[in-house]
């Protein structure tokens, strides 16, 4: 009788202790290995995938800007660095890619070397800077500057690059940016020194430029040219572009180096579009 009243209470600790351990089991330890197991994945997920994401693009980036430095390699460092542009417009290094893609080509445009932008062209008898750029459709700044000429005075017979742009200007409010595009390619991009006026979206072109100092307007092969104020003025009554600073007035405002870039690579009838 003792022996079965043993065995009784033997087998009901057994079934006491072993829910207990069923139920310590699911409430406790199956949890830690389930979080553990999903903390394990989660880990190997984010190691493999954003993080490969996040690189995507990234080597065709130091492939491009490994050219960059290399002046004999100038068009292959564009056409990569514009594919880059192309291809990833969202990558974290944009910025710095579209950046070393102005700088090459206004390095292009405004040097002597040669380019497939660029025409020859031979001075003629009554030739100036202003006929010639009249003749070809080009700015006489952008001629002078692209020739690396001391002076507007020309020889019958000297060979010129003629830089031939076709270009436009995209003015983005929200980034206060203005990006020069020519043959509807990205040229250059400019940071703008102040919130563009209005709201409206504006579709308009250049009407003139204007150089002057101390309020007084001055051409171009003038004494008073060279580090003169800068200001292209736009049909519709469109902000004008201008250099100065972020207090100085009002209109669409770039540093004076930007619009001493700038002011050259644009003609009347050159499309500006505001957003």
């Amino acid at each position: 009788m003792k022996v079965f009243a043993l065995l009784v209470v033997l087998v009901i600790a057994a079934v006491v202790f072993g829910a207990i351990g069923y139920f310590s089991f699911k409430l406790l330890i199956a949890p830690e290995k389930a979080a553990r197991a999903e903390h394990s994945a989660s880990m190997a997920y984010a190691a493999a995938v954003p993080e490969a994401t996040a690189e995507l693009g990234l080597n065709e980036f130091e492939s491009a800007m490994a050219l960059v430095d290399d002046r004999s390699r100038t068009p292959e460092a564009i056409a990569a660095l514009h594919e880059f542009a192309t291809k990833y417009p969202s990558a974290s290094v944009i910025g710095e890619a579209k950046a070393a893609l102005g700088e090459l080509n206004a390095s292009v445009v405004f040097t002597t070397v040669d380019a497939p932008c660029k025409t020859d062209y031979t001075v003629v008898s009554g030739d100036s800077l202003v006929r010639i750029a009249s003749k070809t459709n080009s700015s006489a700044e952008l001629i002078l500057r692209s020739n690396n000429l001391s002076s507007i005075d020309l020889q019958i017979g000297q060979k010129l690059k003629i830089p031939q742009m076709d270009t436009a200007i995209v003015v983005d409010r929200a980034s206060s940016t203005l990006t020069l595009f020519n043959n509807n390619v990205f040229f250059k991009e400019f940071a703008l020194l102040a919130p563009v006026p209005g709201s409206a979206g504006v579709d308009t072109s250049v009407r003139e430029k204007i150089a002057t100092r101390d309020a007084k307007r001055v051409i171009f092969g003038g004494s008073d040219f060279p580090g003169s104020e800068r200001s292209i003025i736009l049909e519709q009554n469109a902000p004008v572009i201008r250099g100065g600073s972020s207090t100085s007035g009002s209109g669409i405002v770039l540093s004076q180096y930007d619009i001493e870039e700038l002011f050259p690579l644009v003609t009347r009838g050159t499309r500006v579009v505001i957003r």
